[in-house]
């Protein structure tokens, strides 16, 4: 059976343990905010896009965090998120993932119905 994505990892920002997780609930949350996670494209976001990418993939694990938390550990712990993020994409799908590291494309949001 094919095992389901759900990746997780842990790394510490001044003192406090952060937590990310990427399964189905990150990648919807992510593309509703116009994130594809799993395209492989230009992996440039602003600091504003990327604090959304955080929350969405930290609101499993910190449902307290808004947007400005997530700013500011992009803004304040750019290196520790940085290495975060390649161990958990390298995480759910091997070597190949570990290859595409950080490839996110930005794409506009579909239009509510």
């Amino acid at each position: 059976m094919l095992a389901p994505i759900d990746a997780k990892v842990t790394f510490m920002v001044e003192g406090e343990p952060i937590t990310l997780r990427l399964n189905f609930r990150a990648v919807a949350l992510a593309e509703k905010h116009g994130i594809n996670l799993l395209a492989i494209e230009d992996p440039n976001l602003s600091m504003t896009e990327a604090a959304i990418l955080v929350k969405c993939l930290a609101v499993q694990e910190h449902p307290e965090f808004t947007e400005d938390h997530t700013l500011a550990l992009v803004a304040k712990a750019p290196e520790a998120l940085a290495n975060a993020l390649i161990e958990l994409f390298s995480s759910y799908g091997g070597e190949k993932a570990a290859e595409e590291v950080g490839n996110v494309v930005k794409r506009k949001p579909r239009a509510k119905r």
